[in-house]
């Protein structure tokens, strides 16, 4: 048998996240700004006056990202009912012929629940070879609810015959699996100081990893096997980590999607995190980590609880971005630049002879800064804020046009700016 291939992650050269459901949708959501992204928030649906957008307990996100000229889209999850899944997409205007592929995160309804009326409004519109990739088996499996005072419900299971019967192909990532600008973690490593958090029952199989008698003649807590977490490696930037729900712990999977693409630096995490049930030194352990780790933006959404954002906006304000349904989120995009033949380096040998722009740009770069700090002199917060988003934007533009190894002396001279 040959060597299998190492696992290598596509890489993209823009992403953009739009949020087709989620718990809320805030017609006044006021604009935002963020050094690292672009945040469009939907107010009226101008195409559509007499109607508008709906929020229900659940997740779905609409992916697009750019790479080499292609265009890739996929829809991440199906919320919790098809009527506000498909009411939101069609709203937004969102083409089912565009999307490359489907991707389920894990198998709870508030993911899928929306998925098979989806598959059949839209299916004549999609892609004859249209495909689901999903963790495992197991997100096919019957889930169960219940507390201790009450007996177990059944919360029912995705219809896999109704997807085989609608051409729907399901293609099962165990192990990390490269899509057309995305990739899938495989299953999720548990090495940390998370653990699955209490949320469904499942009827127990080997996969568990429970004792013959744990699972003699009852329903065991769902490990959740199957979760999966989607993200993207964006040039110039890092790694996107999208969570959908983190049963296996937020940080778990960055851990995963970081062992898988062999990339370290974490340039954004989003999702739900499962944090609404935590404890507070549980959410405490959480931002402690997540803040070692440096990611340049954080989006908590669905199921991540208000305790861990009021925490996230005292511990780490300025990587915190707010979501609304509706609301596409241009997070990483990057334009192509070619360098003038005026501004090529002079090359002896092994040196370099840095571009004097550089240089005058920092020096401009001081200069406005010094304005700010004079305009905003009663206001220092804010203007430690602005100086801390143009030095960060500066930094961003250097790495992005970057292309005859002159980076180190960008830095250089952006380090003189902070100073």
């Amino acid at each position: 048998m040959g060597a299998v291939d190492p696992f290598k992650a596509p890489v993209v050269s823009s992403l953009s996240v739009r949020v087709v459901v989620d718990s809320v949708f805030d017609q006044f959501m006021p604009k935002a700004t963020h050094p690292m992204c672009t945040i469009e928030h939907v107010g009226r649906i101008h195409s559509n006056l007499n109607s508008t957008l709906a929020g229900e307990w659940g997740l779905s996100l609409h992916l697009e990202s750019r790479a080499g000229g292609a265009t890739g889209q996929y829809l991440l999850d199906f919320g919790y009912t098809p009527e506000i899944l498909t009411r939101n997409f069609d709203l937004l205007g969102i083409e089912p012929e565009r999307l490359n592929g489907l991707i389920l995160s894990h198998g709870h309804r508030d993911h899928y629940g929306g998925l098979g009326g989806f598959v059949v409004h839209y299916r004549d519109r999609m892609r004859d070879d249209l495909r689901l990739f999903a963790g495992g088996k197991e997100a096919f499996r019957e889930k169960w609810v219940g507390s201790r005072d009450e007996e177990p419900a059944s919360w029912g299971a995705l219809d896999r015959a109704a997807l085989e019967a609608a051409h729907v192909e399901t293609v099962y990532c165990e192990a990390a699996h490269a899509l057309d600008g995305p990739f899938t973690t495989g299953n999720i490593a548990r090495q940390s100081f998370e653990r699955v958090l209490p949320n469904t029952l499942v009827e127990p199989t080997a996969s568990d990893h429970f004792s013959e008698d744990e699972r003699r003649g009852r329903l065991v807590p769902d490990r959740h096997p199957d979760e999966h977490a989607t993200c993207y490696v964006v040039q110039g930037r890092g790694l996107v980590v999208v969570s959908s729900c983190s049963h296996c712990g937020v940080i778990n999977a960055i851990r995963q999607a970081t062992a898988v693409s062999g990339v370290s630096k974490l340039h954004a995490v989003l999702g739900g995190f499962h944090l609404g049930v935590a404890p507070s030194d549980y959410i405490e352990h959480t931002i402690a980590e997540l803040k070692a780790m440096t990611p340049d933006v954080v989006i908590p959404m669905h199921c991540t609880g208000r305790n861990f954002v009021a925490r996230m906006q005292a511990e780490m304000p300025e990587q915190l971005v707010d979501w609304n349904t509706g609301s596409p989120l241009h997070l990483w995009r990057l334009r192509e630049w070619r360098r003038p033949a005026s501004t090529a380096p002079t090359v002896k040998g092994d040196q370099r002879t840095p571009i004097p722009r550089y240089k005058n740009a920092a020096s401009s770069i001081t200069q406005i800064l010094s304005q700010m700090r004079r305009r905003f002199a009663e206001w220092p917060k804010v203007a430690d804020a602005m100086i801390k988003a143009v030095i960060a934007m500066a930094r961003y533009v250097a790495m992005a046009v970057d292309s005859a190894g002159l980076l180190p002396q960008a830095e250089e001279a952006l380090a003189q700016v902070e100073e």
